[in-house]
């Protein structure tokens, strides 16, 4: 049986574009889903709308809060530029620095950890967010979420592509 469109996927090496867009996606939606998960129904502190509005404050302040769906869009908009950011700059460490390339679970792990200290220690402080309190309980479930669902997925993925090459 002779099938024009049947493929063969476990034999396509992804390009470097496509790599990148995987692992920013994937990292950018497991994040997205850990902090609803977190934030929404585990600590019941804000729903969709408002953890994506949470993040559009990081620009807007405390008026994104009254922007509605359109803020939440753009909240959305700016994790997933977020997201492709850090996995950028993650691909080019890697292409020049191969001993990133060595052992994806403990890099990545520890790439979640940069991510997470980063964000919170550098890139809030500094932004529009509205100040919270620091809550022990709260940096520990952000932290695990980051090494676990966002750098090691993402360092996975683009050691894959140099494993590959």
């Amino acid at each position: 049986m002779n099938n024009k469109y049947k493929t063969n996927n476990s034999n396509h090496k992804r390009t470097k574009v496509e790599t990148i867009l995987w692992a920013g996606f994937l990292g950018g939606t497991l994040d997205a889903l850990a902090g609803i998960t977190v934030y929404w129904l585990i600590l019941g502190r804000m729903n969709i709308i408002q953890v994506l509005q949470w993040i559009a404050s990081g620009v807007f302040g405390k008026q994104a809060f009254n922007g509605g769906l359109a803020m939440a869009l753009v909240g959305n908009i700016l994790h997933y530029t977020i997201a492709y950011a850090v996995t950028i700059a993650y691909f080019f460490a890697a292409s020049y620095l191969p001993q990133l390339r060595k052992n994806s679970t403990i890099i990545g792990l520890l790439f979640g950890l940069l991510i997470w200290i980063i964000m919170n220690i550098v890139i809030l402080p500094l932004s529009n967010v509205p100040p919270m309190p620091f809550e022990p309980l709260v940096a520990a479930m952000g932290i695990s979420w980051h090494m676990l669902l966002v750098g090691l997925p993402i360092v996975r993925i683009i050691n894959k592509y140099f494993d590959n090459q």
